[in-house]
């Protein structure tokens, strides 16, 4: 695996170090050790796996407020940080691991099209939740905090 830092401090995209034989491929995609060189210390308590149906789907953004606040894993990790993402083919599934236990009393989010963050979705949003329709923006969110 390779880290390679973000320009969000604390998240790294990771690669993978495949080894390719006449079978396919073979990579390690967690290694405790190679987390503790990046500062990883927490245990990873939960494993999530999601399935979206529609292309262009979206699901976001997602985080737990402290003192809940989990490290994910989606190919990259940063706790404090929302998450979220968007399908880009029919039939896409997701597996995503997690250093706290869901916790619905803390659950939040950010609206998906919040200007300050100003995320340029790949396609236009064909679904999302109710909930996630509602999150608040990022100066409504944090007013008092």
């Amino acid at each position: 695996m390779t880290f390679t830092p973000t320009s969000l401090a604390g998240s790294y995209t990771i690669d993978l170090a495949p080894h390719i034989d006449d079978r396919g491929w073979f990579a390690r995609f967690y290694s405790k050790d190679l987390f503790a060189q990046i500062g990883h210390q927490k245990e990873w308590v939960q494993l999530n796996h999601s399935y979206t149906r529609e292309k262009g789907a979206l699901r976001g953004m997602h985080f737990q407020l402290p003192p809940f606040g989990e490290i994910k894993m989606v190919r990259c990790i940063a706790e404090g940080f929302a998450h979220g993402f968007q399908v880009l083919q029919e039939d896409s599934e997701l597996i995503y691991h997690h250093t706290e236990f869901y916790t619905p009393e803390a659950e939040s989010g950010i609206r998906y099209n919040d200007p300050r963050v100003n995320i340029q979705w790949p396609l236009p949003v064909t679904t999302l939740s109710e909930r996630d329709a509602a999150f608040d923006f990022l100066t409504d969110h944090f007013k008092g905090i």
